[in-house]
């Protein structure tokens, strides 16, 4: 090789193993930093954070690299959509065929942990190839390899998106919500897709699944703690899950696309001849999108298979009455909760507060009626489930609560009144209950809005009739996944696409 080749991969191997440990790094925790693109303060690193690392690291020169295999050489801008007899290499194979180790002890282990995780169809890796390290068969060989859009970036829509991205299927999330701050107050006037408060415990299964998925190794120590040591109150933050996942789904080859989000979509004949149904996806495009993915503010794009993973409020679901059934409400009793995220209290303060040991209590996962507290590793997790009675009491207004309607859509400047009531009710039932809080610290003992404390009206749910709808033929016999795994999953909810129609 030339030297002068030589030299510029090895200042490209340094320029992105920098760029990639940045992204490995990323996580939210509740300190400011600077915005990646406007170079404004915002309250915390967050999953756009990891999206515009990644549009840094993947470009087109690493898009480029071939790498060799058990069968031959990789097709570079080829994948199984294109050509069944294709040979994609995936990300993570070829930024480990530049970058080696890089220097890092951790990333061996980042790199077998995503080796071992089993393929399938046209994917599959034979039963011979060191990379197949479990020595597994393929158990789909039937898959005919899909365009897939999942619509929304969240703990489901990732995780399904990895799953079908491990058949051989090429796969794009649609995200329309990026978050908007204040250049002067660096305050949030939208928040983004990973800005989440809620911190649910996980069982045994989700917890071993993140694990798999390299939880240990793209988080901290520190991070990790809550999560993968004490069984009993295992948890994990919503946006912490998010990030994780969103690094596994980017290393394997899912193409992630913020600010782009679902219109509407409608089912079409591409080819005549062979009659095969495709849905032709009406779509919009934030100005930032437009610019990275080469997209008009509004247009069309052809999938064969749509997901739609987009929360309580589901736009898929709407606008897919035909298949899904009409969307229904169910309505329980009043039911309400406060969220809350506390900042951690130094020893000094928890001795004052009666902890003599200076150690926070241990966590209650439900151990008292309507309350649980989690330790974490930068704040602490509290919710309490209030009576109707004891809001009016307190003066919390029914009005001042996040339901599905309004949980993500603009900040609502007139509410903070309510948020105020929100604080001095947690902060009070903090006190009575021993979960330490210091109200000295900055925004009176909790972490940063908008993840300081919010409530919840639980009383309604949104169904419908089907909670799943196959209308392309060639979907059977992807992701045949046992019943533990739909059975157990805290968070992947696509369950509902895996053993009923057997994708």
């Amino acid at each position: 090789m030339p030297a002068a080749t030589n030299t510029w991969l090895n200042k490209l191997a340094k320029e992105k193993t920098k760029l990639l440990q940045q992204m490995f790094e990323m996580e939210p925790i509740h300190v400011p930093v600077k915005h990646p693109i406007t170079k404004q303060p915002k309250p915390h690193c967050q999953g756009e954070d990891i999206v515009y690392k990644w549009d840094e690291i993947y470009d087109d020169k690493i898009k480029g690299i071939v790498v060799e295999t058990e069968t031959g050489p990789s097709t570079p801008g080829k994948d199984y959509v294109d050509d069944i007899n294709a040979n994609p290499a995936m990300p993570y194979q070829q930024l480990r065929a530049l970058l080696g180790d890089g220097g890092r002890w951790k990333w061996p282990e980042i790199w077998k942990n995503l080796d071992v995780l089993p393929r399938r169809g046209p994917a599959w890796r034979h039963i011979d190839d060191p990379s197949n390290l479990g020595k597994i068969e393929n158990p789909n060989p039937q898959i005919v390899p899909l365009k897939c859009l999942v619509v929304g970036g969240g703990p489901v829509g990732l995780r399904l998106a990895i799953e079908l991205v491990l058949g051989g299927h090429r796969v794009t999330i649609y995200e329309r919500r990026r978050e908007i701050i204040d250049a002067e107050s660096g305050k949030y006037e939208k928040v983004g897709f990973t800005n989440r408060v809620n911190r649910p415990h996980i069982n045994n299964f989700c917890r071993n699944d993140l694990d798999r998925l390299n939880g240990r190794n793209f988080m901290t120590p520190k991070m990790c703690y809550p999560v993968f040591t004490n069984t009993s109150t295992s948890s994990i933050g919503i946006d912490e899950c998010q990030m994780l996942l969103l690094k596994t789904a980017l290393l394997l080859g899912v193409n992630f696309e913020l600010g782009v989000g679902y219109k509407n979509a409608e089912i079409d004949i591409e080819n005549e001849k062979n009659q095969r149904p495709t849905w032709l996806v009406d779509y919009t495009a934030d100005s930032m999108a437009q610019e990275r993915y080469g997209k008009s503010e509004t247009g069309e794009e052809r999938f064969d298979a749509l997901f739609g993973c987009d929360g309580g409020q589901s736009k898929v679901r709407v606008t897919q009455e035909d298949w899904l059934g009409t969307p229904k409400t169910r309505s329980y009793k009043k039911m309400f909760g406060i969220v809350s995220n506390l900042r951690k209290v130094g020893k000094k303060k928890l001795r004052e507060l009666g902890h003599e040991s200076g150690l926070e209590p241990e966590d209650r996962a439900g151990g008292m009626s309507g309350v649980f507290f989690y330790k974490a590793s930068y704040h602490n997790y509290f919710i309490v489930h209030p009576s109707a009675e004891e809001m009016r009491a307190n003066g919390i207004p029914w009005e001042g609560l996040f339901s599905f309607n309004s949980a993500r859509k603009e900040i609502d400047k007139k509410k903070e009144a309510h948020k105020a009531l929100l604080k001095k009710f947690m902060t009070q039932k903090a006190k009575e209950l021993g979960i330490p809080i210091d109200e000295r610290l900055p925004n009176g003992g909790f972490v940063e809005e908008p993840n300081d404390v919010m409530g919840f009206d639980f009383s309604e749910f949104y169904n419908c009739e089907k909670s799943a709808a196959c209308m392309v033929p060639p979907l059977e016999w992807d992701t045949d996944i046992d019943d533990e795994w739909v059975r157990n999953s805290a968070f992947c909810i696509c369950a509902d696409f895996c053993k009923p129609i057997t994708i």
